[in-house]
């Protein structure tokens, strides 16, 4: 069946081609007198100067003038509800268009909105679909978990520690989401406008006088092991601080894989210091605006696989056996002693 309208919604015009559009001088025809229409109707809309214009042409040999009135009007009207609707509504509604990834139906959006408070939604690299196939495929694997120790020196508030991890999480956008794959084509990752991270204090200066310190400090790693992440609802990462000394804290923070891996550590603690410090000196500070991983998803999914596949087959078809990479020993270390009051 042929269509009997044509739409043509322009944008917001640049001063260039509003005078063309809203000028009142005569400019003659727009279009010839002897071209074929395709349409019944054409409708052109567009912005200008912060309003919005719609333009409808039409044959007079088979339209009555107030026929077409009577429809701008009504049109004008229902167009007026939507936006009246749209102001009084107690909260913005997203769209798939306004996503990364804008694949999901309106549907599909909707039961998630009424859930979570989205600020965006994608799918996951390839990496993390592992982990999530893994972690999935066995839930009670510490496969996958992180943790690391780390000694904190100095005049330490705790509830700066808190405030400046929550400060963390608004931060990093990857810190705030869930990982979703029932039901979806493709898994996907939500990022929450906002969530504050898993936090636990406890004081245990008398328990270091009648036991040894450090195997209390294991017993409180074990027990975070225990607890599994849940990558569709859980805050995937917390932090446990124990306070041993008057001036010494050790700080347990634990997080699963699938949010980062060991190359983000240092850029991450750094941020925390910085934070942290400034925050415990009542400084303000502005820190550059960190990339959001949508960035590296969006870029991810703009390869095209077939050609990457092809390369690295033609690259490696001489290779007869493994090849080694050389490398150095490094010591790796697993406790770190921060002294943060002097930051």
């Amino acid at each position: 069946v042929k269509s009997q309208i044509s739409f043509n919604y322009l944008g917001q015009l640049s001063s260039d081609y509003e005078s063309f559009f809203t000028t009142q001088e005569g400019k003659g025809y727009e279009v010839s007198l002897n071209m074929s229409q395709n349409y019944d109707w054409n409708i052109i809309g567009f912005v200008s100067n912060g309003e919005f214009a719609l333009n409808l042409v039409y044959s007079k040999q088979q339209y009555k003038k107030e026929t077409i009135n009577a429809f701008m009007n009504t049109y004008k009207s229902c167009l007026e509800e939507v936006i009246d609707y749209c102001v009084s509504y107690n909260k913005p509604e997203l769209s798939p268009s306004d996503l990364t990834y804008n694949n999901l139906s309106i549907e599909e959006l909707d039961v998630l909105q009424n859930k979570y408070d989205i600020e965006d939604i994608y799918t996951l690299s390839s990496m993390q679909e592992g982990m999530l196939f893994h972690s999935v495929l066995e839930s009670n694997s510490e496969m996958y978990f992180e943790q690391k120790v780390l000694t904190l020196k100095g005049d330490i508030s705790v509830e700066t520690v808190e405030q400046s991890m929550n400060d963390l999480m608004n931060r990093h956008d990857i810190f705030r989401t869930v990982f979703l794959y029932k039901n979806y084509e493709r898994p996907i990752q939500i990022v929450l406008k906002e969530r504050k991270i898993d936090f636990s204090f406890f004081d245990i200066r008398k328990d270091c006088i009648h036991s040894s310190k450090n195997e209390l400090i294991e017993s409180y790693q074990k027990n975070d092991a225990k607890k599994a992440f849940d990558l569709s609802k859980d805050v995937l990462m917390r932090i446990v601080l124990l306070q041993t000394q008057d001036d010494e804290f050790v700080l347990i923070w634990s997080h699963h894989h699938i949010l980062m891996d060991g190359w983000c550590t240092s850029i991450v603690w750094n941020d925390f210091k910085l934070l942290y410090s400034n925050k415990r000196l009542n400084k303000n500070i502005s820190l550059l605006p960190a990339a959001k991983y949508a960035n590296y998803i969006e870029w991810l999914e703009d390869r095209n696989k077939k050609d990457s596949i092809t390369y690295w087959e033609s690259y490696l078809s001489n290779y007869g056996s493994l090849a080694t990479i050389p490398k150095k020993t490094v010591s790796q270390t697993i406790n770190r002693d921060y002294d943060l009051s002097s930051q």
